[in-house]
C-alpha cells in the first residue's frame, strides 16, 4: 500500500480559512469548468428558452467555491486573503469609472462617427489605458502567486497542505 497523496475532507473547500495547495485549486477550477459545461449543455436540452437555471447554480456555486480556494491559495504563500478584492474590486471600481468618463465625454461631444479618442480626449485614452494595465498586472500577479509553490512548513495561516494534520489520507 503506497499513499498517493492527501485530499482535503468534503468541507474544506467551502472555508476561507487554512491553507490550499495547488492541486486543491486546479480540482476545484476543473470542477467549477465541468459545471460551467454541464450546466450549459443541460439548459440547452431541458430547458428550451426558458434561461438558464442549471448554468445560474453552476455560476453561483463557482462564484463561492473559486474566491474560497484562492484565498486558501494565497494563505498557503503566505499572503493575506485580503489580495483578492484588489483582483476582484479592482476590475468592478475600473470599469465604473471608465462608464462615467465615457458618459461625461458622450454628453460633450454628439457626434456620429468619432472615435473613442475623439470622443474622450488625450487624459480619458490615458485613464482607460492605465485601467486596463492595471486589471491585466493585477491579474497576472494573481495567477503567478497562484501557480508558485507555497510556503514549506507552517506559517501563520496554519499547517502545511502537504502534511496529514487535518486531511483524508488517500491510499491505492
Amino acid at each position: 500500500m503506497t499513499t498517493k497523496g492527501f485530499v482535503p475532507g468534503p468541507g474544506a473547500v467551502l472555508r476561507f480559512r487554512g491553507r490550499a495547495g495547488r492541486r486543491e485549486l486546479a480540482g476545484v477550477v476543473a470542477a467549477v469548468v465541468v459545471a460551467l459545461g454541464s450546466g450549459l449543455v443541460l439548459d440547452r436540452l431541458v430547458t428550451i428558452g426558458t434561461g438558464y437555471p442549471f448554468t445560474v447554480v453552476a455560476v453561483l456555486a463557482g462564484a463561492y467555491l473559486l474566491p474560497a480556494v484562492v484565498v486558501r491559495r494565497l494563505h498557503d504563500r503566505g499572503r493575506r486573503g485580503f489580495w483578492i478584492l484588489g483582483v476582484l474590486a479592482g476590475p468592478a471600481v475600473y470599469s465604473a469609472a471608465l462608464v462615467i468618463i465615457v458618459w461625461l465625454a458622450m454628453r460633450r461631444h454628439t457626434g456620429v462617427g468619432e472615435t473613442t479618442h475623439q470622443v474622450l480626449g488625450p487624459v480619458g485614452s490615458v485613464l482607460i489605458c492605465l485601467c486596463l494595465l492595471s486589471s491585466l498586472g493585477l491579474g497576472l500577479w494573481l495567477v503567478v502567486e497562484l501557480v508558485r509553490a507555497g510556503a514549506p512548513g507552517s506559517n501563520r495561516f496554519g499547517p502545511s497542505p502537504n502534511t496529514a494534520r487535518g486531511l483524508t489520507r488517500v491510499d491505492e
